[in-house]
């Protein structure tokens, strides 16, 4: 009986030890058989990628840029790409590499099979001229340096007392920017050019910046407070006009403005 169960116990043994086998040879071959389609994928992926790279009828031939002003600015930049794979061009990297040029606030990079590459960029616009190192510049909105290369442009006025570094506005000129943004807005809001034409803006601190009108005369104001200042200006410009008075310059940093009236040409 002791002996039946003994071998009874070996061929259990025996069969648990064939089985671990034999799992083991299908672990075995199953890596196998994937190491043997990741190397067949792997290697038709090559071949398809060698042969769609090489594929003459997907290279870059043409290149459209828009609007024409942007042409001369981005199409050395692109020739490094003609002749390349359209497939495989990057217009992620391509567009980065636009918006480095200083002349080009945004733009967007498409491709149109089989070999076309369609880019189209906004141009910064001229808003206002400026000095920098003795030099008449001109900047855009955001107060980035710019050399115009369109002919038909029309500039808001002239900044002064505004630092530059290489390619922009200092950092701490900011409010200046935005100051001078906000001037333009209630400008054109309030109608003030029925009244008056502003040929500088000249900014001597934020507590005195001095608008400079032709005919010698000037509207003094502050940082602070521009539109409600604006707007009581804009009544002193109406009462001057009104009663036939001419000024020498206007001071809209108080509650009420200080008007300097000129009588018979003389203040």
């Amino acid at each position: 009986m002791e002996n039946k169960k003994t071998e009874e116990r070996k061929k259990e043994l025996r069969a648990r030890a064939i089985g671990r086998r034999k799992k083991k040879f299908r672990l075995l071959l199953f890596l196998a058989l994937m190491t043997a389609l990741l190397y067949v994928l792997f290697n038709i992926k090559k071949a398809v990628v060698n042969f769609l790279w090489n594929t003459q009828a997907l290279a870059v031939k043409k290149t459209i840029i828009i609007p024409h002003s942007a042409q001369p600015l981005i199409t050395g930049l692109i020739e490094i790409e003609t002749g390349k794979n359209l497939l495989f061009l990057d217009i992620d990297e391509l567009r980065k590499k636009v918006l480095m040029i200083q002349e080009i606030e945004d733009c967007s990079v498409r491709k149109i099979y089989p070999g076309t590459v369609f880019i189209e960029a906004v141009m910064r616009k001229p808003w206002v001229t400026a000095e920098k190192n003795g030099n008449t510049i001109f900047i855009d909105r955001s107060g980035k340096v710019l050399y115009p290369i369109e002919e038909n442009f029309k500039i808001f006025t002239k900044a002064e007392n505004i630092l530059f570094e290489e390619k922009a506005a200092a950092e701490s000129e900011s409010w200046k920017i935005e100051t001078l943004k906000e001037i333009e807005a209630l400008y054109n809001c309030n109608n003030l050019q029925k009244y008056v034409q502003i040929e500088a803006v000249n900014f001597k601190g934020p507590n005195e910046i001095v608008i400079r009108i032709p005919g010698n005369k000037r509207i003094i104001a502050k940082k602070d407070g521009i539109p409600e200042k604006f707007e009581l200006l804009k009544i002193a410009l109406e009462e001057c006009e009104k009663n036939g008075q001419d000024w020498e310059y206007i001071d809209i940093r108080f509650e009420n403005p200080y008007v300097r009236h000129i009588e018979g040409g003389k203040t």
